[in-house]
C-alpha cells in the first residue's frame, strides 16, 4: 500500500516550498537532533572515553556539533540544497544505505548484548511506530519532539539510578594522549563533510527558509543533539563492552529503550528521504551502499559475534564515515567524473591500511599520514585551486570550498 502511494505521487518525491517562521525552524531542530543521534553518537563516545578519558568525548563532540550545525549556513537556501543533492544523489543514497545497515548491526550487537533477544522486539515495535512518518510531515515533527522528550526521560532515569556514573570515568583512559591527534584530525574531516551526504539534513534544509535553516541547524545541534550525546557521556562508564553483564537491569532497559527508539527513527527517516529522492541514481547508490555495508556484516558472522570481533566491525563501519564518504566529498565536491572517481578509488585504497592501523590496531598516529594523503589527493583532480564558490552553487565548509570544474 505504501509503495503504491509513492508510485502514485501521494508522497512527493521533492520537498515542498520552504516555510518561514521561527516555529517551523524550532520544529525541524528536534528532527535534526534526533535524526543525527544514531549509532555513532550513542556509542562511539563510550569507546573513546574508555580509550582517552573525557578528552576523547570532546574530540568527538565539538567537531560533530559544529560540523553539522554549520551546514545551515553553508547551504544558504533550499535551492542550494537541491542543487547539491542533484549533483551527488548516488552518494547520498549510498550514505543512507550504509547508515541503515549500520543501525541494524548496532542493535544486533549493543541492544541485544544488554538485554537479550527482547531488544529485537522492542526495535521492531519502535520501527512500526516510526514508519508512519512516511505519510505526514507534521507527524514526523511531532514524533521528533516526542522522541527527544522520551530520550531525556531515559537520561533522567539513568542519572537518578547512577548518580556517581560521571565520577567513575577514568580521566585519561588507556591510550597514549598523543594518539588523540590522529583521532582529532579524522573527527574534524569526517564531521565537517559527512553531514552534506545526509538526505535527512537536506530534507530539513529544503523545508525551511534561509534564516530558518540557520536557526534549525543551530538549535538542533547546539541544543537537542548536544543534550543527547551528553547522555552518552553519562552512561559511557557503564557501557564498556567488557562489563555489560554488570549493568543494573533497570539502567540497561532505559538505555536500550533510548537506543532502539533513536535507531528506529533514523532508519525510518532515511527510508523516507530515499523515497523522496527515488530515481535511477538513488537506486544505484542504495545498491552500492548496501553491498559495501554487507562486507563488514559478513565478516562479523565469519569471525563470530563475540565482543572483540563486534567492536572491530563497529570500527570498520566507522571507516565509511572517517574515510570513504569524506574522501568522496573532498575529491568529487564540484562534480563526478571518470578522473575524480579514479582518484577517489586510488586514495581510498592507499589510505585504507593507515586507517586500519589507526582504528582497528589502535595505533592512531597512523591516521595523520592517512588524512594528509587524502587531502593531497585533490591535486590529482581537475578541481583547481580552493576558493569561495560562485553564487548559486551550494556552499561547503571553508576548508572544502572549490571552484566548479565543469
Amino acid at each position: 500500500m505504501l509503495a503504491r502511494r509513492i508510485a502514485r505521487g501521494d508522497i512527493p518525491l521533492v520537498t515542498t516550498s520552504p516555510t518561514a517562521g521561527p516555529r517551523t525552524a524550532i520544529a525541524w531542530s528536534a528532527f535534526l537532533g534526533v535524526s543525527w543521534t544514531w549509532c555513532i553518537g550513542m556509542f562511539l563516545p563510550v569507546l573513546l572515553v574508555r580509550d582517552f578519558g573525557v578528552a576523547g568525548f570532546f574530540v568527538f563532540a565539538i567537531p560533530n556539533i559544529v560540523g553539522a550545525a554549520i551546514m545551515g549556513r553553508t547551504l544558504p537556501s533550499a535551492q542550494s540544497s537541491r542543487q547539491f543533492v542533484d549533483r551527488h544523489r548516488t552518494a547520498c543514497a549510498a550514505f543512507s544505505a550504509v547508515t541503515i545497515l549500520f543501525h541494524l548491526f548496532f542493535l544486533a550487537w549493543v541492544a541485544h548484548g544488554l538485554i537479550g533477544p527482547t531488544a529485537y522486539l522492542i526495535a521492531a515495535g519502535f520501527l512500526v511506530i516510526m514508519l508512519p512518518t512516511f505519510l505526514s510531515q507534521p507527524l514526523t515533527l511531532v514524533l521528533s519532539w516526542l522522541l527527544l522528550a522520551g530520550s531525556l526521560v531515559a537520561f533522567a532515569d539513568v542519572a537518578i539510578r547512577a548518580p556517581d556514573a560521571m565520577e567513575q570515568i577514568h580521566p585519561f583512559g588507556t591510550q597514549p594522549p598523543l594518539n588523540l591527534l590522529g583521532l582529532t584530525l579524522v573527527c574534524i574531516l569526517g564531521f565537517s563533510l559527512c553531514p552534506y551526504l545526509d538526505l535527512t539534513f537536506h530534507r530539513a534544509r529544503q523545508a525551511t527558509s534561509p534564516q530558518g535553516g540557520v536557526v534549525a541547524f543551530n538549535v538542533g545541534f547546539g541544543g537537542c543533539f548536544a543534550a543527547m550525546i551528553f547522555f552518552t557521556l553519562w552512561y559511557s562508564h557503564l557501557l564498556d563492552p567488557a562489563r555489560w553483564n554488570q549493568v543494573p537491569r533497570p539502567i540497561a532497559w532505559a538505555i536500550v529503550l533510548h537506543m532502539c527508539a533513536q535507531s528506529a527513527f533514523t532508519i525510518a527517516a532515511h527510508l523516507r528521504s530515499l523515497a523522496m529522492q527515488w530515481t535511477p541514481e538513488t537506486r544505484r547508490g542504495t545498491m552500492l551502499g548496501g553491498l559495501a555495508a554487507m562486507s563488514p556484516l559478513i565478516l562479523w558472522h565469519i569471525l563470530g559475534a563475540d565482543q572483540r570481533s563486534s567492536e572491530t566491525i563497529y570500527r570498520l563501519f566507522m571507516g565509511f564515515y572517517g574515510l570513504v564518504f569524506p574522501a568522496y566529498l573532498w575529491i568529487c565536491m564540484t562534480g563526478v567524473s571518470r578522473r575524480s572517481i579514479t582518484v577517489l578509488a586510488m586514495v581510498v585504497i592507499a589510505c585504507a591500511p593507515m586507517f586500519w592501523l589507526g582504528f582497528i590496531d589502535e595505533k592512531m598516529l597512523w591516521l595523520i599520514p592517512g588524512v594528509a594523503l587524502l587531502l593531497l589527493a585533490r591535486r590529482f583532480t581537475s578541481a583547481g585551486p580552493l576558493r569561495v564558490p560562485e553564487t548559486g552553487v551550494p556552499n561547503v565548509p571553508r576548508h572544502a570550498r572549490t571552484t566548479d570544474a565543469r
